[in-house]
């Protein structure tokens, strides 16, 4: 039935049963019947003839526009499993926010790379809209971000977690006192946030609009540049781990952050598009869900 839908595919595209014979390499009655073998075979008439001229009625419609992306997954499902035979040259692109610093990606690669030492990989890490941008663009095949646009058509959404917020400061700071922090809490106080040159208005956007954050912020372009300039009180960071480690515990303190009545969360998605999506980035994905439901799992 595949070659018979291609041809199916090719008359449609040319609008021609003649001119789709010559570009199958077959010839135009043989092409005419392979039409209706396929009738046949699905007991539905595809095309309304007349002389020379043709069209589809409704059922050759809902099968020609339904079949398309069936032979678009048997083209990839063909490429994967030859690349799978031939692991050489294979290369997954993995786009990851600056800010992210936990231990599942890395995880991830390792389990990864155990079970494909012959594919290659390489992180890429940016802010969300220089991700978002790489994976339009297909210059990334998959993005690990905190979620800020609604899913979209097109592309493979994961869940990965939800990861509650903390502000971290000095322990000198007037607000390393507080239990808890809100939005009114920090009204006076600067926002440290790591964004590349030109990227900042869109970062202020976000939190001014969608947190409601109202204070002033300072921008760097490195996770460690940040957390120097935290350490001298010129601000504080959002971060996600309660936890802070043993060589900090006695110069910062991480205070859960309020919205209302519920501490603020960051929803870790990881993304594709679904065009792109083959063997080793659907099984690099599920990799990468199991570690993140195993670190949630640790820290109940």
């Amino acid at each position: 039935m595949l070659e018979r839908i291609i041809y199916l595919q090719e008359i449609v595209r040319c609008g021609s049963f003649t001119e789709a014979a010559e570009r199958c390499n077959i010839s135009q009655s043989a092409i005419s019947q392979q039409i209706r073998s396929l009738e046949r075979e699905l007991g539905v008439t595809l095309f309304k003839r007349k002389g020379r001229s043709f069209m589809l009625t409704d059922a050759g419609e809902y099968f020609y526009r339904k079949s398309a992306p069936l032979l678009a997954s048997f083209d990839r499902l063909v490429k994967e499993t030859r690349a799978i035979e031939h692991q050489d040259g294979s290369l997954i692109r993995i786009g990851t926010i600056r800010e992210y610093l936990g231990t599942e990606l890395s995880l991830a690669v390792a389990s990864f790379s155990e079970k494909y030492p012959d594919v290659e990989m390489k992180i890429i890490r940016g802010n969300h809209e220089e991700l978002y941008r790489s994976l339009v663009n297909e210059d990334v095949d998959i993005v690990i971000s905190d979620q800020r646009r609604a899913f979209a058509q097109g592309y493979i959404n994961k869940s990965l977690a939800y990861r509650a917020v903390y502000v971290e400061v000095p322990l000198h700071s007037s607000l390393a006192r507080a239990e808890r922090v809100t939005r009114e809490d920090l009204a006076n106080q600067t926002m440290i946030l790591v964004a590349i040159s030109g990227e900042e208005e869109t970062e202020m956007a976000y939190y001014r609009e969608i947190i409601g954050f109202s204070g002033d912020f300072r921008f760097v372009n490195n996770v460690e540049d940040a957390h120097l300039m935290m350490l001298r009180n010129r601000g504080f960071l959002l971060v996600e781990d309660e936890k802070v480690s043993d060589n900090q515990k006695n110069l910062v303190k991480r205070i859960p952050f309020y919205i209302g009545k519920r501490q603020m969360s960051r929803h870790y998605c990881v993304f594709c598009k679904e065009d792109n999506a083959g063997y080793y980035i659907e099984e690099f994905m599920e990799l990468l869900k199991i570690q993140f439901l195993r670190s949630t799992e640790n820290d109940k």
